[in-house]
């Protein structure tokens, strides 16, 4: 799995990857759930990110899901995972579309 991260953090920088965020919040501490899609094509494949931007500051971000045909299914689980993290308590919002899903940690480039 770590192997698609890289992959698509390497697009995200690149520029060829397309990223949906939703910022989930509780208190000071902050996760994100992003979508992101090859080649800004949301019929080509996608993964589901997970970050604790707070809690693992500069850590890379974990592969939830990946999938490379049935593509539907990134925003289905992120949508799911988001609406988990609001059942705990978190409040969710999606983040300004003009905004990168995440940084590619510099251990990584």
């Amino acid at each position: 799995m770590r192997t698609g991260w890289i992959v698509m953090a390497a697009m995200l920088a690149a520029g060829s990857a397309q990223a949906d965020v939703t910022v989930c919040k509780m208190g000071e501490t902050v996760r994100k759930v992003s979508v992101v899609h090859q080649d800004n094509d949301p019929a080509k494949a996608c993964d589901v990110l997970y970050s604790k931007d707070t809690e693992k500051p500069g850590e890379a971000p974990v592969v939830l899901w990946h999938y490379n045909v049935e593509v539907a299914q990134c925003a289905a689980k992120a949508q799911g995972m988001v609406d988990k993290l609001n059942g705990m308590g978190w409040s969710c919002a999606a983040e300004a579309a003009a905004e990168p899903a995440t940084e590619m940690p510099a251990s990584q480039q």
